[in-house]
């Protein structure tokens, strides 16, 4: 079967969504597929030299965060904002679309793999439903309300959005989702087979399992990749303020692993900027405990419940126990509640925080158990081999043996 994979990203090194596409496309033989990206003009995507014999049309995207003339105005920037997503509407129907369905013909595609990130994606996909009649497979990664809200889409542009991506769901012949909680919610709204696939590393990364906090002066909390959930870490490095950075007579020193952008500066945290997978998760296991924070607000509950952080992954692999601060229904706390593989910190306000520290510092028992079944959760979910096996009960294919790199 050959497959063209539809993105916003190709398969690359150096951006987070390309690093998985560049996983999962490797799982196919080359001469089986074929790519098209519709890529913000400003990203530099590295494609790995063994990618790039593969055919690849790469056109550019339409600016998708919101534009309004003279914000100060209400009704002229709401005017102005709707006046925008039109002309890009009709870049894609009249320029884009006609491209990409003439690359699908010209290359004999017998089914689309897409991934339904971004408005320009959701309009090429649901053209490409009703122009051909080939199987098209969804894939998902954050639920696209959670896009259109953070690209400050006007409200009756994200109805017709959303209707857009449902009708491309409802016809698409399988999902795959980014959680287990995701791939239920969808099969029951949409009626389609939804399958989780998750992510993987190869098990050459993972790390034995600790039984308890390095022996130095430090106790030393990491954090990898991006944070999303900005309030929520706030409030972590409040209440470590608030005890000049003591906890059950250890200092504390954070260490931050990857993009600072934006982020303030605080008294004991070492940024040590972008590095390497392989660099990431060395000193991710040289720290004690590894720190993620997932969305309280209301306003972001359809996301903390269907989405799954990526660096969960990563942490998992080691050997060092995960603290998740997030709120009882949030996905990543459901699964670690559910195999008991990390520790669980539900509130924000300092003295809970605090007293969920104090365990871990204390409490070696706990310690060992969570890292010890963290380890044994990224056995069973998320080697290269699971994800492969997801990955080709998505597309209905019969699972080689995986081959790790």
């Amino acid at each position: 079967m050959k497959v063209l994979l539809l993105a916003d990203i190709p398969p690359c090194q150096n951006y987070t969504g390309g690093f998985v596409l560049d996983r999962l496309i490797r799982f196919l033989p080359k001469e089986d597929v074929a790519i098209c990206s519709v890529v913000n003009p400003h990203l530099k995507p590295e494609i790995a030299p063994d990618l790039q014999a593969i055919p690849h049309l790469s056109l550019p995207k339409p600016i998708e965060f919101s534009r309004r003339i003279l914000p100060r105005f209400r009704l002229i920037a709401g005017v102005s904002a709707l006046f925008f997503e039109y002309l890009s509407a009709l870049k894609v129907r009249w320029i884009l679309l006609p491209k990409v369905i003439a690359y699908i013909k010209a290359h004999k595609i017998e089914a689309v793999w897409v991934v339904l990130e971004g408005q320009t994606i959701v309009r090429i996909a649901q053209g490409v439903t009703k122009a051909l009649k080939i199987p098209v497979l969804t894939q998902v990664w954050d639920p696209f309300e959670w896009w259109l809200r953070d690209n400050r889409i006007d409200k009756f542009t994200q109805k017709r959005l959303l209707a857009s991506f449902d009708n491309v769901m409802q016809r698409s012949q399988a999902c795959a989702t980014a959680s287990w909680a995701m791939s239920l919610a969808y099969s029951k709204k949409y009626g389609v087979r939804n399958i989780p696939v998750i992510a993987g590393l190869p098990q050459a990364f993972l790390k034995p399992a600790a039984t308890k906090p390095h022996q130095r002066e430090k106790f030393i909390i990491a954090i990898a990749g991006q944070i999303y959930a900005r309030e929520e870490w706030e409030s972590f490095m409040k209440a470590l303020s608030t005890v000049k950075w003591q906890v059950a007579g250890r200092q504390v020193h954070l260490q931050f692993i990857g993009n600072t952008s934006g982020l303030p500066a605080w008294p004991r945290v070492e940024y040590t900027g972008w590095v390497s997978q392989e660099e990431a998760l060395e000193l991710l296991a040289q720290a004690d405990l590894l720190y993620m924070p997932y969305w309280f607000s209301d306003a972001f509950r359809l996301e903390s419940s269907l989405s799954f952080p990526s660096k969960l992954v990563s942490y998992f692999s080691t050997g060092r126990p995960v603290f998740c601060h997030a709120p009882n229904y949030a996905s990543p706390t459901q699964y670690l509640i559910e195999h008991e593989a990390g520790y669980v910190c539900s509130a924000m306000d300092s003295e809970t925080i605090l007293s969920c520290l104090t365990t871990v510092i204390t409490d070696n028992a706990s310690y060992a158990k969570f890292a010890f079944n963290g380890r044994q959760c990224f056995l069973r979910d998320f080697t290269l081999e699971r994800m492969q096996q997801t990955f080709f009960d998505f597309l209905q294919l019969n699972t080689p043996p995986v081959q790790e790199s």
